[in-house]
């Protein structure tokens, strides 16, 4: 009899158990979408990545920095016969030049232009005019 009114008292029970939402755990131990299948996977590349690239430095007869010291000395002489280059064309330049730079209003300017030109006399000339709202510093510089 004890037998039978535990079994009626569970079937009860359940059927009211059975139509509640269990509560949620307090820590999950899997979240959707955020399961992590391999977590070493992108740890192990990472460090053969750094070791690959610490082995390459290490077989390699020069260091980084010796290298950024031949390339800089490489870069000044490149500067130094950059430099070296320009300065025989400028040597190298003959005859006459008439070189004119002004800067202000349209009046100033041609006043500046008339002012500066060659005569009449001069057989070969050429004319050549740059407006910049810039410097033209490069050609400050290339003509005399």
């Amino acid at each position: 009899m004890a037998a039978c009114a535990r079994r009626v008292s569970a079937e009860l029970s359940h059927e009211q158990d059975r139509m509640q939402i269990a509560a949620k755990a307090i820590t999950p131990g899997w979240v959707p979408g955020q399961h992590n299948a391999s977590p070493q996977r992108a740890a192990s590349a990472a460090l053969g990545a750094q070791l690959a690239q610490l082995e390459s430095l290490a077989a390699d007869a020069q260091s980084p920095v010796a290298k950024l010291t031949a390339l800089a000395a490489k870069r000044a002489a490149w500067l130094t016969a950059q430099s070296q280059a320009l300065t025989n064309l400028k040597a190298g330049l003959s005859g006459a030049l008439y070189r004119v730079s002004a800067t202000g209003t349209p009046s100033d300017i041609a006043a500046a232009l008339l002012s500066g030109l060659p005569s009449y006399e001069q057989p070969h000339s050429a004319a050549v005019l740059l407006v910049s709202d810039q410097p033209l510093t490069f050609f400050e510089e290339l003509l005399p």
